[in-house]
Parts: structure tokens; C-alpha cells; sequence
């Protein structure tokens, strides 16, 4: 699994990011369309907190969107469409923040009700699940 991460920077004197506009409109209209390009989930996160470790210090971004496909292709064909490509300047409506943008590989380790490990997906998969009772305590 792949996934499109843009993260927004925390905002600086004179810096804005609208949210009405943002979901109303950005958000709204990505709908439309990312599902089509094979985006099998899509993510919106606010920062609310620093880790304890940096306490008092501002957190650096202020924002993330992830968008989840099965392929690498897939992200690529998304954030390409002719549909994504018009959506981008509207970017400038709703912030005038830092962004960054970047492809992840996804590993995911599942638990079960009582916090022990499950399953693993991903490169480290076969690594993971061979030794699934050592991971479980068992």
C-alpha cells in the first residue's frame, strides 16, 4: 500500500489557513474524484499537540492530508489527473502556508482487543507474521 501525505506547515505571523474553504470547497471537490484514480481512503488530521519531549514548543505543521492507494501507479495517476492538476492552485484560497507532499510505503501491524499483535502487511510481512507467537508472548 502507498500513501500521498501532504503535510501544512504551522502557520507564521501573517499566514492563514481557512477551513471553511478548505473542506467546503478543496476537500469537496477531491471527493469528486480521487476514488476513480483507485485512492482507497482518504485522511484529513489536525495537529492538536507536540510530543511530550519538545513541550512548549510549537508544533512545525499544522496539517496533514493522506490519500491511501494500493499502487504506487495509482498515487501517481491521481496526483496527476487532469482533475487533481486543476484543483492545485485553489491551494492558495484557503493558505498561504509551507507545504510538503511525498509517496509513502505502508507497513501496518495489527492488535487485537487485548493489545496483542495480529497481523503485518507490507515489505517485513513474511518477517513479522513467521514469528507471530514470539510477538504475542506466547
Amino acid at each position: 500500500m502507498v500513501k500521498l501525505t501532504l503535510m501544512y506547515r504551522a502557520k507564521e505571523d501573517g499566514q492563514f489557513f481557512n477551513e471553511d474553504h478548505y473542506h467546503k470547497v478543496h476537500v469537496a471537490e477531491a471527493l469528486k474524484f480521487v476514488g476513480k484514480y483507485g485512492c482507497k481512503k482518504l485522511v484529513l488530521g489536525r495537529v492538536i499537540e507536540d510530543i511530550p519531549e519538545r513541550a512548549g514548543a510549537k508544533p512545525p505543521f499544522y496539517r496533514m492530508t493522506e490519500l491511501y492507494f494500493d499502487t504506487l501507479e495509482d498515487a501517481r495517476r491521481c496526483v496527476f489527473s487532469p482533475e487533481m492538476l486543476a484543483l492545485n492552485p485553489d491551494g492558495r484560497n484557503y493558505h498561504n502556508t509551507k507545504g510538503e507532499s511525498f509517496f509513502n510505503e505502508i507497513e501496518e501491524y495489527s492488535f487485537d482487543e487485548s493489545g496483542r499483535f495480529v497481523e503485518a502487511t507490507g515489505e517485513w510481512a513474511d518477517y513479522f507474521n513467521s514469528r507471530r507467537a514470539y510477538f504475542r508472548g506466547e
